[in-house]
C-alpha cells in the first residue's frame, strides 16, 4: 500500500497515511504514467531512506518496496538514467587530508592569478594597440 500524496510504502493492513492522512492505494503515483526502474536495492534500511531523500531533494518520484530484508527503490523508467547520476561513487582523485586540499586549493589560485596576469597583459596590449589605432587616424588628419 502505497499513500498517493507521499508516495510512502505501508504494510497490508494500513489504510491511511500516517504523514499525510490520506488513504492509501494499492500502486504508487509515480508508476501511473511511468513504468517503475529498479534504480538500486540494499539490505540496509537508513542507507534506502537516505537514497530516497536523496531521490526527493531532485525532484525524482521514488518508492521502496521490501521482501525479505532487501529493499528495493523504484523511479520511473524514463528518469533511470538521471537518477543514477546522483548514485555515482566519488572520483578517487578527491583529497584524502587538509594538507592535499590545501595544496589543492594553492594550485587552483596559483593558476588562477596566472591566468589573471595573462589576462592583464592582453588587455594592455589591446589598449596599446588601440591607442596605436586612435593615434595614426588622428595623425592622418593633419
Amino acid at each position: 500500500m502505497f499513500c498517493p500524496k507521499c508516495e510512502d510504502e505501508y504494510q497490508d493492513g494500513f489504510s491511511v497515511c500516517g504523514r499525510c492522512n490520506e488513504p492509501l492505494v494499492e500502486q504508487p503515483n509515480a508508476c501511473k504514467d511511468d513504468t517503475p526502474a529498479i534504480l538500486c536495492t540494499s539490505n540496509d534500511s537508513e542507507e534506502a531512506y537516505m537514497i530516497e531523500l536523496l531521490m526527493r531533494n531532485y525532484d525524482i518520484p521514488v518508492f521502496k518496496k521490501t521482501r525479505g530484508g532487501e529493499i528495493s527503490i523504484f523511479v520511473p523508467s524514463k528518469m533511470l538514467d538521471y537518477a543514477k547520476e546522483f548514485l555515482a561513487p566519488v572520483p578517487d582523485d578527491l583529497p584524502d587530508t587538509d594538507d592535499e586540499f590545501e595544496a589543492l586549493k594553492k594550485e587552483r589560485e596559483e593558476k588562477m592569478e596566472r591566468s589573471d596576469q595573462l589576462f592583464l597583459i592582453l588587455l594592455l596590449f589591446v589598449g596599446a594597440v588601440g591607442l596605436f589605432a586612435i593615434g595614426a587616424l588622428i595623425f592622418s588628419f593633419f
